[in-house]
């Protein structure tokens, strides 16, 4: 998924504040697994809006984030292909595919068709995604990260399950 920095989208302030709130004292480790997790957390927002509008199932994992963007896999419940032929038809019936439908990272690809499919009649492409981020940041979801995280990179959310340790991590 494209996305440029955290203080491309006006988080980076945020995120500072949170910190200096909750984490005084985090070190570097810390600071990016936060950013990591609250970028998870982004990622699977985008996938519970996409997943509703096509119905497809998705899961997703973030893996980490580069300066071209986040890096992860997406992985389809059933037959990729057919979901996304689905999609492509569904388009087609208002019109012709959009460029940004077709090419470039899938749950970029993904959120540009629900956009069409949501409002086939917006001008400019690219608004559902801007709508989400400001929706992301206004619920919280930056600062509840950095709440709630612990310094050896579990989070103290009842939901989210203990990490998973490999032999590696073990001495």
């Amino acid at each position: 998924m494209k996305f440029e920095s955290f203080d491309a989208w006006d988080w980076e302030g945020e995120f500072q504040e949170a910190l200096k709130t909750h984490k005084p004292h985090a070190d570097d480790v810390a600071i990016g697994r936060m950013r990591l997790e609250i970028l998870s957390q982004f990622v699977d927002f985008i996938r519970e809006i996409v997943s509703r509008e096509f119905r497809l199932g998705l899961l997703a994992k973030v893996e980490r984030l580069t300066p071209q963007g986040i890096v992860g896999r997406v992985d389809f419940a059933n037959d990729r292909r057919a979901a996304l032929r689905d999609i492509r038809e569904r388009i087609e019936r208002w019109g012709p595919l959009p460029a940004e439908c077709g090419a470039g990272p899938i749950l970029d690809r993904l959120l540009y068709c629900a956009e069409v499919i949501i409002s086939p009649y917006r001008l400019g492409l690219g608004e559902l995604m801007e709508e989400c981020l400001a929706k992301f940041r206004r619920d919280g979801s930056i600062a509840g990260a950095v709440e709630i995280a612990r310094p050896d990179g579990s989070y103290a959310h009842r939901w989210r399950p203990a990490p998973i340790w490999s032999a590696a991590h073990e001495d």
